[in-house]
């Protein structure tokens, strides 16, 4: 019954719609996710931690990216908030924070590489902006 509806207004729905129903509306099928993607992925904010609890998730965000995907295109505002542990700075002299800290460092090399692959592939790109958090998830305004 959806959609019977014009794409003029199928668009107003995806426009009007909350980012919570966009995301769904998106899985529905093609038509709607053509229609929802653009402003579902207007603004994309990012969490990268250095500790292994967000980066995985902008890792696998930014390989898609990056390897060309489409979605790059329709990205107008791009957020990033980083992290980084206490701990991994504090520890420096054991054999594991001497893995932790290789592992960092590639992490870091890689998403550094994606990063700059993807920015490449936003054509659409108006505001970039980074921010640190502190340890425990705050800004640090």
């Amino acid at each position: 019954m959806l959609l019977s509806l014009p794409n003029e207004l199928l668009q107003i729905i995806a426009l009007e719609a909350d980012e919570r129903s966009r995301k769904r509306l998106r899985r529905t099928c093609k038509i709607l996710s053509d229609l929802c993607t653009p402003p579902v992925f207007r603004s994309v904010k990012m969490y990268i931690s250095w500790d292994g609890r967000w980066t995985p998730l902008a890792l696998l965000f930014l390989t898609a990216l990056s390897s060309g995907l489409e979605l790059a295109r329709h990205i107008k505002h791009l957020s990033g908030f980083l992290s980084e542990s206490k701990e991994l700075n504090d520890a420096a002299s054991s054999s594991i924070s001497d893995a932790r800290t290789r592992k960092r460092e590639e992490d870091v090399k890689l998403f550094n590489r994606l990063f700059v692959d993807a920015i490449l592939l936003m054509m659409s790109l108006q505001l970039l902006s980074l921010e640190r958090l502190e340890d425990d998830g705050r800004w640090n305004g």
